[in-house]
């Protein structure tokens, strides 16, 4: 199945999320205070990066990348929109709704 490029881009986006999260957070962290400088930005600049492939020329590949980056953003939102899916921002939210669910099942 080939995914579309606005889903793709969603996927990356994700993916570059986790493995931020998993780098920067610890108990010491302030990275989901500040969940767009510290995590969103960063995942989205490397899933652009990533989707930009091998570009030789430095300076083209810096041009598209920012041509790409406002538009990467609109698209994860939107695509997280259009299909209920959840966003990282959401997960501690989501976490809680299920272990308050799992504790009320477990007596």
């Amino acid at each position: 199945m080939r995914l579309s490029y606005p889903f793709r881009i969603y996927l990356e986006i994700e993916s570059e999320l986790s493995k931020l999260a998993e780098e920067k957070l610890d108990e010491y962290s302030t990275a989901l205070e500040d969940y767009q400088r510290q995590l969103l930005y960063p995942a989205i600049e490397r899933a652009v990066g990533n989707l930009l492939g091998n570009i030789e020329d430095d300076n083209k590949f810096e041009r598209l990348s920012e041509e790409k980056f406002r538009s990467a953003i609109y698209t994860y939102y939107k695509v997280a929109r259009k299909y209920g899916l959840p966003i990282m921002r959401n997960l501690p939210f989501l976490f809680s709704i299920i272990r308050i669910t799992d504790d009320t099942n477990v007596r």
